[in-house]
């Protein structure tokens, strides 16, 4: 499928690494391929002990894993339910284009009214863009 800008979206067979990774709750950023290092995955994981054990897990599967490099997150100054809200939204596809997922999902799977989380969603939104635009 041909998407606006000259983008495809091509589907392939999942290699053994995006496994792993779909069933954990974080945020692929985005994946390359470099010739000398192989598949680089920038992600964001909910913290520090999460990537020990994100690292444990695929070295368990007998995958090779480097870190290139760490940054952490704090510049938002989010609470940890703004953090679960917005991870919530992000990994059960309500920012999809074609929006099969409703706030009333998202609020199910964290167990509070849909209106609960549009405002966390809305008070979360508004640090991250004061904090890029300004």
């Amino acid at each position: 499928m041909l998407l606006p800008g000259n983008y495809l979206w091509v589907t392939v067979e999942s290699c053994q690494y995006c496994k792993v990774l779909s069933k954990l709750p974080i945020i692929i950023e985005s994946v390359s391929y470099s010739e000398s290092l192989g598949i680089i995955a920038k992600i964001i994981v909910p913290g520090r002990l999460f990537q020990k054990k994100l690292i444990e897990s695929l070295v368990s599967k007998g995958l090779d894993v480097e870190i290139l490099s760490v940054h952490d997150y704090v510049g938002y100054e989010l609470t940890q339910r703004q953090l679960e809200v917005l991870n919530t939204i992000l990994k059960s596809g309500y920012l999809d284009s074609r929006k099969n997922v409703k706030m009333k999902d998202v609020a199910f799977l964290l167990g509070v009214d849909a209106s609960t989380v549009s405002r966390i969603f809305k008070a979360a939104l508004k640090k991250v863009l004061l904090k890029i635009l300004d």
